[in-house]
């Protein structure tokens, strides 16, 4: 019986040795980080936004003029009296809302939209605001009418 257990024992060290070699760290130099290609941000941090040349010029009733630069990441950067705001889309029952930077751009439709001044808690503005319709044939075609119409007499 002693001779059984120690061939049992003698037969298990080898099984033991490989389990306790798979659990010990290998040696070795660790592996290096993925190096991923970032495409440049189109503006250095910290400067100030810029609109575009395609952004869409606006008439306002007050007499004013509102140029808005609509962008693919649902953001809005609007020049109004001399001063530039970006804001972000939020939700809206109709048409596209855009908020941020104490104002509020709401279009409903292609040709015409809203400003409100939003205060510091407001996440909508309230009142009529100031009614802006687009003022120059270039910017809207860019918010959806066809250069190949023609115009009417």
């Amino acid at each position: 019986m002693v001779r059984s257990g120690l061939l049992n024992a003698l037969a298990l060290a080898p099984l033991a040795t490989i389990i306790l070699t798979a659990c010990e760290p290998t040696a070795g130099p660790a592996p290096s980080p993925e190096i991923v290609a970032v495409e440049p941000v189109a503006q250095p941090l910290g400067s100030p936004p810029v609109l575009e040349d395609s952004a869409i010029v606006y008439r306002c009733a007050n007499g004013e003029r509102l140029r808005v630069d609509y962008r693919r990441d649902e953001t809005a950067l609007i020049e109004y009296r001399g001063e530039i705001k970006l804001l972000t889309l939020a939700p809206a029952a109709s048409g596209a809302r855009y908020v941020g930077g104490g104002q509020q751009w709401w279009i409903k439709g292609e040709v015409e939209g809203v400003l409100n001044r939003l205060g510091p808690d407001q996440a909508m503005a309230t009142g009529e605001g100031t009614l802006c319709r687009v003022a120059s044939s270039r910017p809207a075609q860019a918010v959806g009418e066809r250069s190949d119409q023609a115009s009417p007499p």
